[in-house]
């Protein structure tokens, strides 16, 4: 409902009567209703309301994991060479691992990466284009297409891992070497409890019946 809706409730309300006052008021609060609805405060999962605004000492663990993770993409990305593919997660991904190890299959890249087979498709045929891979048929099975690094493709994941070493550093810059280590032991606690409930239908179930 419009604002001048309300508006026109409230004026009509006054030639009305106490019946007329009465809808005004009905109407205005269901406005409020509507606000209040759609503001709720977002809820944890024991249901308590988070506070929509958060400072530095309201910020929790996993708050500051994807806040630091998306800073730490943001400065990849700014100072990424225009004009190539690493912009985007599904060409890193694919870059990284035949980086590692070359030759694999579409099907083989889809299952390393974590990425939908037409994902891995699109994204090949973007890089191939480019002259980052090249694809050929498998020697032993015709029907399979391998896919190579070209060499302008692996001076490109040569320049990334450049730019990712001097993020990290930046990152790390105001850390100690303990309170690295420390930090590292701290997180795989948090990535090991996660990996137990991933694919759990509630996340705290298997934690707390193990």
């Amino acid at each position: 409902m419009k604002e001048n809706e309300y508006r026109n409730g409230a004026d009509d309300a006054s030639f009305g009567g106490a019946s007329g006052k009465a809808e005004a008021a009905s109407a205005v609060s269901g406005k409020a209703d509507l606000r209040d609805a759609g503001h709720r405060a977002p809820e944890t999962c024991d249901g308590k309301c988070l506070p929509p605004m958060h400072s530095d000492e309201t910020l929790t663990p996993p708050m500051l994991i994807v806040m630091i993770s998306r800073m730490h993409q943001n400065l990849m990305r700014n100072t990424e060479t225009p004009g190539t593919v690493m912009s985007q997660h599904s060409c890193r991904m694919l870059i990284r691992w035949l980086a590692r190890e070359d030759g694999l299959s579409q099907l083989e890249l889809a299952r390393r990466t974590g990425l939908k087979p037409p994902t891995v498709s699109v994204a090949l045929g973007r890089m191939e284009h480019m002259g980052y891979v090249r694809r050929e048929a498998s020697q032993s099975d015709g029907r399979e297409v391998r896919v190579y690094l070209t060499e302008t493709g692996r001076a490109l994941e040569e320049q990334t891992k450049a730019r990712l070493r001097c993020a990290d550093e930046i990152a790390m810059r105001d850390v100690t070497p303990e309170e690295s280590e420390t930090l590292c032991r701290i997180l795989l606690k948090m990535k090991n409890s996660l990996a137990e409930n991933e694919n759990s239908a509630d996340p705290r179930e298997k934690r707390y019946l193990t």
